[in-house]
């Protein structure tokens, strides 16, 4: 799979001195609902905020587009973005040039023709000397916009590169597309003979959906597509995702298994045309709605199962860019140290043998943990480092005689672990001891004895000196023994604990909504470990636009697009449900974990909602904001009801120190053709005390606001931009806000 590059739109985790971009605007808002405003039942993610703006910025001039029957669909939120930057000194060039060979491309790529490769290699050009220019603009506002239009260019031309390649976008052939399964029939006997005899053969069938693919076999030998393509998908998909071992990656390439493979693909195969394909993307590009989403993440899956090379490479480009990652977690070794429990001294009675020399005494063990991070550019990699000191005082018997020792064992050992897309890899301790031990006192049953006392000390010193070497090594031996059995069976219970946490708070509710989650990447410096990771189903997009880096002294920085987010809402099932208040609150509790999203209000109690068939809820983070979108089909609060209309409520982040809470902004906007005033002031008293702005969403959870581990540490950033929400702890200093817009500014969709 192809990943794009990870980008971003400021100078962040190199930058010493980054600022706090706090959430929020002071524009007001009057709330209007037009009798031109489009009903929900037409098309509501094309629907505007009152009084807004386009989901895109406007455009200041009108750049050439191309003709009217051309299959080429111009590329509008791109050219608004290079209209923008067209206005400032510093990029004016630069956008001009873009926009010019853009105006070339577009009929190169409809017809075909030669100059259409050339054109799009002078665009990748391009790109790169933006992303220069962007890197010599330093801070400044214009480098942020500049990324911006940069990447939106870059993941274009994954799309358009490939297609010019295959001689544009008139190039879709004749590929045919077969979905007879007999051929698939006799597949399955040769897998089964294979399967019968190998005692994996129920998990392999299990894993392979066999009996459902010889289900659909034996009732529709020549089935048309449907059920069989999605079934055909699904299983390919598990292969492509699911973490394999090299020996059972192995087993999946024998005759039969991989006859299977191609006869998958052969049945998921389904005609995808260049034209409506870079249709959709703009599409999408143009209001990043969902069920758009949905659409282009379902031909990305068709173009990949398909046989052509030059449609498999498109699709790789699509997967890379636009089903990108939309959550980025990255923290300091600092940090992660604080976390690690302090061990106390441990007091211990002696109680032992060796050479064969009964041991007693009594040991003091100190013990200090840290976590070091080894710097690995594909997993997390990590050692648990130890660092002990045994100090004992002991005596042993050997013969007449009994010999009294002080020692010292120094002992380091260290245990390494890897995470990586493949699962985890958790090696054994190792350790390494130095002891030294002193002779303290030494006693012999004729001491008494005149002459042979004397004698008989001497004899016995010498023969402890002798074997003091060997004496050393088999205590060395046994600390390191000890020593290592202890860090693996803390190690192992302490990640137990830690897998389980995570596996029941964040793994499980996930998996059981299908939103993976993907660990698409991961990378360990020195100081820090990052892991950026998709939350989206098979269907489902994830991000296509540059991520807000954290400042450079950043303890712990999140990352979330709002794909994840509108994935999540997707999942729950909303789209055409019809629930009460309290129905709807205890879904929302049940399968997201959050039981204080919607207040509870008796009142209302007896509100029903019947959601819109698509994009029932819908958040969009834009200029500082969350704009949370609800879309109706039906509300009735006897003996009244209400149609085909929308919700919107503007949320604003307020940070202070390690708590962040959502304030709604304004007035909540209703837009609907069929909504009248009277109708205006009922919908409001409804959803008013749903979202009132006497009581401020906390999304910071109490453990993270009252940890001590972090009283030193605040919200240093907090930025809601181009889809993404940024976040980052680091050391405490007064917050810079960011500059509100102009008064008379227009909301963004």
């Amino acid at each position: 799979m192809t990943v794009a590059k990870e980008p971003a739109v400021e100078s962040g985790e190199a930058s010493p001195t980054p600022k706090l971009e706090a959430a929020g605007t002071n524009t007001s808002a009057q709330a209007k609902v037009t009798d031109s405003a489009k009903p929900i039942g037409e098309d509501p993610s094309c629907q505007k905020a009152p009084g807004s703006t386009a989901a895109k910025p406007s455009t200041a001039r009108n750049p050439a587009r191309p003709p009217a029957d051309s299959l080429w669909p111009a590329p509008e939120a791109l050219l608004a973005q290079l209209a923008e930057l067209a206005k400032e000194p510093e990029t004016r060039q630069w956008a001009s040039d873009v926009e010019a060979v853009l105006r070339k491309l577009g009929p190169a790529l409809s017809e075909g023709t030669p100059e259409a490769l050339p054109l799009a290699a002078r665009l990748e050009q391009m790109g790169q000397q933006g992303g220069r220019l962007a890197g010599e603009l330093g801070d400044r506002p214009v480098a942020a916009r500049l990324r911006r239009a940069v990447y939106a260019l870059d993941r274009r031309l994954a799309l358009w590169k490939p297609i010019a390649l295959a001689g544009g976008l008139k190039s879709d052939g004749t590929e045919q597309y077969d979905a007879d399964l007999r051929p698939l029939g006799d597949t399955l006997d040769e897998v089964d003979g294979l399967l019968n005899d190998s005692p994996e053969g129920p998990g392999w069938r299990r894993f392979l959906e066999l009996d459902a693919l010889r289900k659909l076999v034996s009732e529709r030998p020549a089935a048309s597509g449907g059920q069989a393509r999605l079934l055909a998908r699904r299983i390919l998909d598990r292969l492509v995702h699911v973490p394999l071992k090299e020996p059972q990656r192995r087993f999946l390439q024998q005759g039969p298994l991989a006859a299977l493979h191609r006869d998958l693909r052969r049945v998921a195969a389904e005609p995808v045309f260049f034209k409506d394909l870079v249709r959709c993307v703009e599409t999408y590009e143009q209001d990043a709605a969902p069920h758009d989403g949905r659409r282009l993440a379902e031909l990305c899956q068709r173009l990949a199962h398909s046989k052509a090379a030059s449609k498999q490479a498109v699709a790789q480009g699509l997967e890379g860019y636009y089903r990108n990652a939309n959550v980025r977690l990255v923290v300091a070794v600092e940090l992660l140290n604080r976390f690690l429990p302090e061990r106390p001294k441990e007091y211990n009675d002696v109680d032992d043998v060796v050479l064969g020399r009964p041991v007693r005494g009594s040991s003091l063990t100190a013990t200090r943990v840290n976590l070091r991070l080894i710097p690995d550019p594909q997993q997390i990699h990590l050692a648990l480092d130890v660092h002990g000191v045994v100090v004992a005082s002991t005596q042993s018997v050997s013969g007449p005689a009994t010999f009294y020792n002080d020692s010292q064992s120094v002992y380091q050992g260290w245990k390494e672990i890897e995470i990586g897309p493949e699962g985890m890899r958790i090696h054994p301790a190792q350790v390494a001891v130095n002891n030294e031990s002193t002779l303290r006192g030494l006693s012999t049953d004729f001491d008494e004895l005149p002459l042979i006392g004397a004698l008989a000390q001497e004899v016995a010193r010498s023969q402890h000196e002798q074997k003091r070497c060997e004496i050393s090594s088999q205590v060395e031996r046994k600390i390191a023994a000890r020593a290592q059995w202890q860090i693996d069976q803390e190690t192992e219970a302490r990640l137990g604990t830690a897998a389980e946490q995570v596996r029941s708070a964040v793994l499980e509710p996930l998996a059981e909504l299908s939103l993976g989650p993907t660990l698409v990447s991961a990378e360990t410096t020195e100081r820090r470990i990052a892991m950026r990771l998709r939350v989206a189903s098979d269907r489902q997009l994830g991000s296509h636009t540059p991520r807000p880096q954290a400042p450079a002294d950043s303890a712990v920085s999140f990352q979330i697009h709002e794909s994840a987010i509108n994935n999540l809402f997707e999942q729950v099932g909303l789209n055409g449900a019809t629930l009460t208040l309290p129905q709807l609150r205890a879904r929302i509790a049940n399968r997201l974990k959050c039981a204080d999203l919607l207040r509870v209000d008796t009142e209302n109690d007896d509100v029903t909602i019947a959601f819109a068939p698509r994009d029932a809820v819908r958040v969009a983070c834009r200029d500082g904001q969350l704009i949370l979108t609800l879309a109706v089909a039906r509300l009735a609060k006897p003996p009244h009801a209400w149609e085909d209309f929308q919700v919107r409520v503007f949320l604003r982040p307020r940070v202070q120190g390690r708590t962040v809470e959502l304030l709604r902004e304004d007035v909540i906007h209703l837009v609907g053709s069929r909504l009248n005033m009277r109708s205006q002031i009922a919908l409001r008293g409804v959803f008013g005390k749903t979202f009132s702005k006497d009581r401020p969403l906390a999304i910071v959870p109490d453990q993270i606001v009252n940890e001590p581990r972090l009283q030193d540490l605040v919200f240093t950033q907090w930025v809601v931009e181009d889809g993404w929400i940024g976040a980052a702890l680091g050391p405490g200093r007064v917050a810079r806000q960011q500059s509100p817009p102009e008064k008379d500014a227009a909301r963004t969709h």
